[in-house]
This record gives C-alpha cells, sequence and structure tokens, in this order.
C-alpha cells in the first residue's frame, strides 16, 4: 500500500501487509495509525485517538457496507435491501449504532417525496427512533447526529435543529460524505446557494467515486449554472449509469438551456429505468414545457394510476398541473402536499417548475407556513 503526493509524484509512506480478511478492524487501525504518523498529524503533541470501533462483529460490519450500498442507488427496492441488511447486523450486534443510523435514513427516504413510495407520516417516528436509538448508543457518532439532521429538516421543518445537527455531525467527522451532502441541501433551502454548492464540491473531494457529484449538479442548477450542472451530472453518470437523479438534473438543466431535444432524451431514459413519481412528473413537465401537450396529458394519467397503489405526492401532480397553467389544480394538490407534510416542499423557492407560480398567493402563503427563509 502506498501514498503518493500526485502533485509531485512521490511516495510518502509506503508499507506491505499480509493478514487475513477476518482481521480487517485491526488492519484499518494499524493503517491508520503508521500514515498518521507518516503524515506527522499529531500536531498538538498529545497521542492521537484512535476513532472507537463501532462493532467487533465483522458479519455486522459487513452487512452494514452492503446496506449502504443499497441505499445509495435511491429506490425503493434496493431502500428496503439496505434496511434488512442494517436489521441483519443489528441482529448480530444490537449495539450496532451506526447500523441504526443507516436504518434512520433508510425511513427518511422512504418517506421522502423524491424517490420514496410511502406517506411521510408513516416513517417520520420510524426515522426519528432510530436516529435518536443510533445517538443514544453513541453522542459521538458523526451519523447519528447527520440522521438527527434530516429529521429536522425534511420532516419538523425546523432550520436551526437541523444547522446545529449537520454542523455537529461535520465537527466529529469532516469526511462524512452524507453529512457534507445533507448540509449542502439545507443551504440550499435556507438560501446560501454559493454555500451550499461549496459544501456540495467538498463531498467530491472527499469521495470522488461517489453520487455526490449528482447533488452538486443540483446545486448548481439551482444558481442558474447550467452547463456546469450538466457536467456534474454528466460525471455522476459515468460512475452509474443508472443513477437516477443525475437524469433529472439533466432534463431541467438542458431544458432551461433550451436544448429540448436533450431534455426529453434525459428524462425518457430516466423513465425507462424507474417508474417513481418523481420521474414521472418531471416527464410531464418537460413534454408541457416542449409543446407536447398530449404527451404530458397521458404521462399525468399514468401518475393518477400509479397513486392507486403508492404514495405519490401532490408535489407531483403539481409539476404537471403548473407546466399546464391549470391554477386551480395546482393550488389543490399543493395544499394536499402541504397537509401530507411532502417534505419535498422545503425546495418550495428552488422548484424550477414552479417558477410560473412564484407569484400565486398560494405559493407565498405555503413559504409562509413552511417557515422558509
Amino acid at each position: 500500500m502506498d501514498l503518493i503526493d500526485v502533485e509531485r509524484d512521490a511516495q510518502l509512506w509506503g508499507h506491505q501487509y499480509t493478514k487475513k480478511f477476518a482481521d480487517i478492524f485491526a488492519l484499518q487501525e494499524e493503517i491508520a495509525d503508521e500514515v498518521s504518523e507518516a503524515l506527522t498529524l499529531r500536531l498538538s503533541g498529545e497521542p492521537r485517538k484512535r476513532p472507537k470501533r463501532q462493532t467487533e462483529n465483522l458479519e455486522a460490519y459487513q452487512l452494514y457496507l452492503k446496506g449502504r450500498f443499497f441505499w445509495w442507488n435511491l429506490t425503493p427496492d434496493n431502500i428496503r435491501r439496505a434496511i434488512d441488511c442494517y436489521q441483519q447486523a443489528i441482529a448480530k450486534d444490537p449495539n450496532f449504532a451506526r447500523a441504526y443510523s443507516g436504518i434512520a435514513d433508510c425511513y427518511s427516504m422512504m418517506g421522502s417525496s423524491a424517490f420514496g413510495t410511502v406517506p411521510p407520516a408513516e416513517m417520520l417516528s420510524k426515522a426519528k427512533a432510530s436516529a435518536e436509538k443510533a445517538l443514544a448508543l453513541d453522542r459521538s457518532l458523526s451519523e447519528a447526529h447527520n440522521s438527527v439532521g434530516i429529521c429536522a429538516l425534511f420532516y419538523d421543518w425546523d432550520w436551526p435543529a437541523a444547522e446545529r445537527a449537520f454542523r455537529r455531525s461535520l465537527e466529529l467527522n469532516p469526511d462524512n460524505l452524507t453529512a457534507r451532502m445533507s448540509y449542502s441541501q439545507y443551504l440550499s433551502v435556507v438560501g446560501r446557494l454559493d454555500d451550499s454548492i461549496a459544501e456540495a464540491r467538498r463531498a467530491v473531494v472527499i469521495d470522488p467515486l461517489s453520487p455526490a457529484a449528482a447533488w452538486l449538479g443540483n446545486a448548481l442548477m439551482w444558481t442558474g449554472k447550467y452547463d456546469e450542472a450538466i457536467i456534474a451530472a454528466k460525471q455522476a453518470l459515468e460512475l452509474n449509469p443508472r443513477f437516477l437523479p443525475p437524469y433529472l438534473a439533466l432534463s431541467f438543466a438542458y431544458q432551461r438551456t433550451g436544448n429540448l431535444t436533450k431534455a426529453i432524451e434525459s428524462v425518457e431514459k430516466v423513465v425507462s429505468i424507474s417508474t417513481l413519481p418523481i420521474t414521472l412528473s418531471i416527464q410531464g413537465w418537460i413534454y408541457e414545457m416542449a409543446g407536447r401537450h398530449e404527451d404530458s396529458v397521458r404521462v399525468l394519467g399514468k401518475l393518477k394510476e400509479l397513486a392507486r397503489n403508492v404514495y405519490v405526492s401532490g408535489l407531483h401532480f403539481a409539476t404537471i398541473h403548473a407546466a399546464m397553467g391549470d391554477v386551480d389544480a395546482w393550488r389543490k394538490t399543493m395544499w394536499d402536499a402541504y397537509n401530507e407534510r411532502s417534505n419535498g416542499l422545503v425546495f418550495l423557492k428552488l422548484f424550477i417548475q414552479f417558477e410560473s407560480m412564484r407569484s400565486d398567493p398560494v405559493f407565498q402563503e405555503l413559504v409562509r407556513k413552511i417557515g422558509l427563509p
């Protein structure tokens, strides 16, 4: 194993290890200790504190990693698989705080208007309980504070509590990729868009192979940096061609730059991968904006049909109604979204699809009721 300064093409540290996989925890700690020594990171003169080992059970740890893999794919089936992995990990080690945090994040996602298909009210208590359990087991766990922050941001609409939780999470672990992305989302919600982009860029630096580039694409799009958003989304798709968020970001960015052919191509690609409510709603919006009214009506019908079997946020119906200019239907479905406490409402002031409705009294009233800055 080598640590290289790529700018100078110089080796900073190198060592060979021969251990069984069962020794993975000891190996991780040994490498961390030796790299720390090699880079003289003991700036304070104090002995470096080794991070707390979350579990001694290798099977629990493997199940946790498997759960994180599934969770990052952001589809209902994969989220359910992630929950199953985390629950198995907890069965192996009932005090595995990180697994409880993982379950909390899954419940939050299952109730989200973006990639969930379950009413938010059904998921809120489960998400909070799992986050609080993780925190009770280990208050020094960065992931637990991030999970608490997600609940505060998307379910409680409590901006100060969300910021406290995210900042605490990052204090405990500045390299927590999920917390960087969560904090970036919070910054977008409260209108600190440049700061949001900066946090998203930090997330990409932490792990260039992660889906962080997809969120960076959204952050750039909301500030009108459409060309940069397209680049970021394409980079995310190079890593995972079936990842949904980049296609959605591309659909919006291409529409805003007037490239309707590419916008339609992107949204049709994402619908071919998954017919989630969010993918259908944006498809209907794109079609209407491209002058394909009959196709938009057809997609709206599909969305109504889907709503017979799974939860569909009022936001998704409102997206298509906004494009059609059906103000009455838009108002009704927006109130539906508010009454069901659709967590996508936190992005209300940023949604491109509601740009034509921003002067509407209902839009202004919802901004006030949600308490958006």
